[in-house]
């Protein structure tokens, strides 16, 4: 992934977070057999750090280190470098092999993501334990004997705050950089606040649920101690990842913490087995969750972007011409016809065949994307632009009068002809037409407005160009035109079914004096299902 480089604000927030999470571990994860700590969330904070600012945040982590040892723990001389080292080293370990298979933390973790994650981690929490384990050692502060013993509950402890911390790290920054509370509340198939405020009532009941039960047995409260996953499966299938890694991150460090103190039913391990179970079972049940966030989150990416990709053009990024029917559609259910209904603007270039012909397709599409960012930088909301297809656009308006539909499509026309596109050597000035349809009833539906739009751009165009045409129905040029396009549909259709004829009509002199012969004038007929039809009708359509 690519990191930024981090500010001295980022440096000192990463320390204390160190510092902050190591001394709660300092202080509430010791147990009575263990010369190490349960957990180590410290380990989480700073892989994440190192994850997104790379190999610099070793100072923050040394620091933070250092903090926790002067402050809650402390150790001889002899063993703090290696307490230090221990942590730097494993994380910077952890971090390079992440690289191998890099990812962008943002709002999500893909299932792939959260593997790279985990080994990555893995290897932290083991490189990281050897060093401690031997400065322990070396301080004299464990047997030869319980070197291994020493080494596995270390590495157990980070990895647990690794899985626990990590991903609820990484996705509060992208949380924050995406906009905080207000984006990661909304989204596709997400639960709502109703749903979070249920779920966060069923965990204070449970909570409360399961301290009474120890207190009358600690049997019934171990026996709830898998409830919770179901909870946090809940919440991994149903919300936003950032709040399904937090609860998964309280919840680990919370069930530690008390398995640590031998509270809520639990009994503190008193042997290596007893801890190194308690931390495997930890470690399970706190990556269940993840994976359901993971491999939820990925389905829910792919549809978002089968459905991107389905409704928005391939060059501009912008809606299609099926996702703007659809938009335009649902708008015109709940627009109201009138003075101030919803207006379509049917846009088409001017002579764009030429940039084609003459600079090529490349040009031509580049030239399309620059006019999409001009026309975007006009648009405003709630406005709907789309590309409708080659160098057409549409844009859908509402709440405007018609005399403001007309004046934002000449504004728009004037931004379009002072635009210039370069290209290699050649400066080419573009043009448009662009024809105006306004809902004026509630029979109006998209392909009526459409239709409409489409005609009157058509009239801009045989006029000129570099116009705006209303589809009014007082409009006599645009009533003619749309009345010759009509027929030279009909036209179209009587040719492919010979509906043509031709008719002799005999000349004969009306005197004697005159010179005689045989003469004829040859005449041609339409023949539609009610009758001949009349040339003057269809003889200037099709001229």
């Amino acid at each position: 992934m690519q990191q930024s480089k981090p500010h001295l604000l980022q440096y000192l927030l990463v320390t204390l977070w160190y510092a902050a999470f190591g001394c709660y571990s300092a202080i509430f994860g010791y147990t009575p057999a263990a010369d190490v700590t349960l957990l180590w969330p410290a380990a989480g904070i700073g892989y994440a750090a190192m994850l997104l600012y790379g190999y610099r945040m070793g100072v923050s982590i040394a620091l933070g280190t250092l903090l926790v040892q002067m402050l809650a723990a402390p150790v001889s001389l002899v063993f703090l470098p290696f307490s230090i080292l221990s942590n730097v080293l494993g994380t910077a370990c952890g971090y390079w092999l992440s690289l191998r298979a890099p990812f962008q933390p943002i709002l999500g973790l893909k299932v792939r993501q959260g593997v790279a994650l985990l080994a990555g981690g893995l290897v932290a929490a083991l490189v990281g334990a050897l060093i401690g384990a031997l400065g322990l050692q070396l301080a004299k502060m464990i047997e030869p004997a319980q070197f291994g013993g020493s080494w596995l509950r270390w590495a157990l402890g980070d990895l647990l705050g690794i899985i626990a911390v990590t991903p609820a790290a990484l996705l509060c920054i992208g949380w924050v950089q995406r906009g905080g509370l207000a984006r990661a509340a909304s989204g596709p198939g997400f639960a709502k606040r109703p749903e979070m405020l249920s779920w966060l009532i069923a965990v204070l009941l449970l909570a409360v649920a399961i301290y009474q039960l120890s207190l009358a047995s600690p049997t019934y409260a171990l026996a709830m101690s898998f409830t919770p996953v179901a909870l946090l499966c809940w919440a991994a299938l149903r919300f936003q990842p950032v709040y399904a890694a937090l609860a998964n991150a309280f919840f680990s460090i919370t069930v530690a913490s008390t398995a640590g103190l031998g509270i809520g039913g639990f009994s503190p391990p008193v042997n290596l087995i007893e801890t190194g179970v308690l931390m495997v079972f930890l470690c399970a049940i706190s990556i269940v969750p993840l994976l359901v966030m993971g491999a939820t989150y990925e389905t829910r990416w792919y549809a978002a972007e089968i459905q991107r990709r389905a409704s928005s053009d391939r060059l501009t990024g912008l809606l299609n011409r099926t996702a703007f029917e659809d938009v335009v559609s649902a708008a015109l259910t709940v627009s109201t016809p009138g003075p101030c209904g919803l207006a379509l603007i049917y846009l088409d270039l001017d002579q764009f065949k030429i940039v084609n012909d003459t600079a090529g397709h490349l040009a031509g599409d580049q030239l399309v994307l620059q006019l999409s960012h001009v026309l975007q930088s006009q648009v405003e909301a709630p406005e709907i632009l789309a590309r409708l297809g080659g160098d057409e656009f549409g844009l859908a308006l509402s709440n405007l009068s018609e005399e403001q539909v007309l004046a934002r499509a000449e504004n728009i026309r004037h931004v379009i002809e002072a635009f210039r596109f370069a290209w290699q050597d050649r400066v080419f000035a573009v043009t448009a037409s662009m024809g105006l349809a306004v809902q004026r009833s509630l029979q109006s539906d998209f392909r009526s407005l459409f239709s409409s739009a489409d005609a009157a751009c058509f009239t801009a165009k045989e006029l000129g160009g570099n116009r705006v045409q209303l589809d009014a129905a007082a409009d006599n040029v645009f009533a003619e035109r749309n009345q010759a396009m009509h027929w030279a549909v009909r036209l179209g259709e009587a040719v492919d079914n010979n509906r043509f004829h031709l008719y002799c009509q005999s000349i004969v002199p009306l005197s004697a004096g005159l010179p005689q012969g045989v003469h004829f004038e040859i005449l041609l007929r339409m023949q539609e299902a009610d009758g001949i039809v009349a040339p003057a009708r269809f003889m200037p359509a099709a001229e």
